[in-house]
């Protein structure tokens, strides 16, 4: 069985069972009290070792990841940035200029110093939740991306929301969550509802003296290539047409167009596996809260 092939010995020590994970490729899943083998049997965790053992399975879980990724060779896996390079971020954002007569979501924070904080905060929190890849062999760009497998820590989020609330002041941050919210449920949250798995992708910034040299095409197929194995869609959205017209170009598709205020949107794009065509997310969305798709 699985547990001959050394997936896990059970140590007897005073009648106490101490679960020591040795070769973690026999595991199909587990919780916090159990481990299932991938010839289904199951064995328990003991109580003092729970904790342990789910952490030494998440590391080993977080390495394959990691391995994963570094087979696209484009994108490297980081745990630390440099305050230059986070605000390198923060102020390509900043200064995005958008077409006349459109205003991104940043026209609500009112100012660029606002923008650039908010960046910054939000790829503080990226890089602590372990979303951030490093584009390229020089750095040259950043990628942030989340899975519907991998919440957000409650602490994280918390440490995030209060920077939010220091950065924009109480009132200017209840009206970004108001219009937020007028704006309809995002593709996110039906995926989560109707339990899709997706990878999302949540930032990506090319440093400018880069820019224009494909990175960002070369960054957006790597991340496509590994939710095509996963067998997930890929999804975004982004507040400005140009942006939202480029993704498209690269092989995504608009599904839906939120209205935030008479002058504000919000596009938001998927892109399926390469093998399969899942339903029509857009078709589930109410007709009084969407906009038509203009771009396919």
């Amino acid at each position: 069985s699985a547990r001959d092939e050394t997936a896990a010995v059970i140590l007897n020590t005073r009648r106490a069972a101490q679960f020591c994970v040795v070769n973690q490729d026999f595991i199909a899943e587990y919780t916090y009290e159990t481990v299932r083998l991938t010839d289904g049997e199951e064995l328990s965790i003991s109580r003092p070792y729970r904790k342990e053992i789910r952490g030494r399975i998440r590391e080993r879980e977080k390495g394959r990841r990691a391995a994963d990724w570094r087979k696209t060779g484009m994108l490297t896996p980081i745990t630390e940035m440099t305050e230059q390079e986070i605000r390198e971020i923060g102020d390509a954002f900043a200064d995005y200029v958008y077409e006349d007569g459109e205003e991104g979501m940043f026209s609500i924070f009112g100012s660029r110093e606002k923008v650039s904080r908010y960046i910054c905060a939000f790829a503080r929190a990226a890089l602590r939740c372990g979303w951030m890849w490093a584009v390229g062999e020089n750095r040259e760009g950043f990628l942030a991306v989340s899975s519907s497998d991998n919440p957000v820590p409650a602490s994280i989020m918390a440490g995030f929301l209060w920077n939010c609330l220091r950065i924009l002041g109480l009132k200017d941050a209840f009206y970004l969550a108001k219009s937020l919210n007028a704006g309809g449920r995002t593709l996110e949250e039906s995926m989560k509802k109707a339990k899709q798995p997706f990878m999302k992708i949540e930032m990506l910034c090319i440093r400018k003296p880069y820019q224009g040299q494909g990175h960002m095409r070369e960054a957006l197929e790597a991340v496509f290539r590994m939710a095509d194995e996963k067998k997930v869609s890929c999804i975004l959205d982004t507040d400005g047409r140009l942006k939202m017209e480029k993704y498209c170009h690269f092989g995504m598709r608009l599904v839906r167009t939120r209205r935030i205020t008479e002058t504000i949107r919000m596009y938001d794009l998927l892109r399926e596996p390469e093998m399969e065509r899942p339903e029509n997310i857009y078709g589930s969305f109410p007709e009084k809260d969407a906009e038509k798709p203009e771009v396919s």
